[in-house]
This record gives C-alpha cells, sequence and structure tokens, in this order.
C-alpha cells in the first residue's frame, strides 16, 4: 500500500475574511465633488459620481482587523458623514506618502500589456509579494491598471481592492481572490493570472 500522502499545504489567505460579510453592502459610487473641500467652483472634467475604491479597500481591511463588522448600510455614505470622511482619509492614505503609489500607476499606465517590460511582467513580479504577505495574515490593497496612458492621462480611472486570498494551480493559474468595492458582497470575484 502506498504511504498516506501529506496534507495539503493551506492556501494563502486571510482567515475568515468573506467580502459578504466584511465588505460594505454599497457600491463605490458616491456623489458631489471628489475634491477634499468644496472650492465653489468644480472644473469641467470632474464628473459628479466618483468611486473611492482604495478608502473602501483600506477601510474594511482595517474593520477586518478590528473585529468589527462593517455598517449594514447599502447606499453609500453622503459627504460630510462620518464614516463618509474614514473612507475618504482611507483613499487619501491609498495613494501612499507624497503620492507615490499615485506615480506607480502613471507610471506602469505607460507600459505595454505584455511582453518583458509590461504590466503582465510587473505583476508577475509582485505575485510572491502579495502571497508571502497573505501567508503572514496581512491583507493586501491592490492598484489596478484598467487605463493606457496611451488613451488616458486620468490615473483615478484605475482600480484598487482588497485581496485575502490566493488559490494556485499546478497548471500555472493564479486566482486572487479579492473584495471589490464595485461588486458588494460578492464572494466570487477573482483576478485570474496565467
Amino acid at each position: 500500500t502506498a504511504p498516506p500522502a501529506p496534507p495539503a499545504a493551506k492556501p494563502p489567505s486571510i482567515e475568515g475574511f468573506r467580502p459578504s460579510l466584511h465588505g460594505f453592502a454599497f457600491v463605490n459610487s458616491f456623489s458631489g465633488s471628489p475634491l477634499p473641500i468644496d472650492v465653489g467652483v468644480k472644473p469641467s472634467n470632474l464628473s459628479s459620481s466618483f468611486g473611492l475604491c482604495g478608502g473602501m479597500s483600506f477601510a474594511a481591511a482595517d474593520y477586518f482587523i478590528a473585529h468589527k463588522a462593517p455598517p449594514p448600510d447599502t447606499r453609500p455614505p453622503a459627504q460630510g458623514t462620518q464614516l463618509y470622511t474614514y473612507i475618504y482619509k482611507r483613499q487619501a492614505t491609498s495613494i501612499g506618502p507624497m503620492g507615490a503609489m499615485g506615480m506607480k500607476f502613471v507610471e506602469w499606465m505607460k507600459l505595454p500589456t505584455s511582453g518583458p517590460d509590461s504590466t503582465h511582467a510587473s505583476t508577475l513580479q509582485e505575485l510572491p509579494g502579495i502571497v508571502a504577505a497573505l501567508r503572514r495574515q496581512e491583507p493586501v490593497v491592490l492598484g489596478l491598471v484598467l487605463v493606457s496612458a496611451a488613451d488616458s492621462r486620468e490615473p483615478w480611472n484605475n482600480h484598487q481592492v482588497l485581496t485575502y486570498g490566493v488559490d494556485e494551480s499546478v497548471s500555472g493559474r493564479t486566482d486572487i481572490r479579492i473584495y471589490d468595492p464595485n461588486f458588494p458582497k460578492r464572494d466570487d470575484v477573482v483576478i485570474r493570472i496565467t
């Protein structure tokens, strides 16, 4: 008889996190001005609806780490409320000190999609660090480059999500399980890397 197989290694994940339980119940769509203060004049290129995906991702991680359920609100908080102010401050944090993460978005927007110096190659280089953080039970907020500098000079059209698990297959496919503020309460949203 064959010896028993060793137990399978647990996939790296944040123990117990589920978007349906620990993410916000409202969609990432806020109304008003995305500027931090009311300057009385809204630039014509700013929409009256905007997202705070980085703030929502960081705030969801904060609530989870603090062992607190996020508020059950199904509508985004209005400007001036305590929850809105908190999410907005976490959005500012997501841009990084001196705008470092914002600049990283701008740099990655200049990269081609494939090839040795591409967003795909850069993503593969980041993957081991993401997996290592999840093994340490540290949530990871990911920046997703969705627009090219050739098509848009607006880095705010990119996106941020909270990573809470990674499933690696023997076929070379990696599924990154995420809480996506654009899809509230969904446990089935993944980023697939091949």
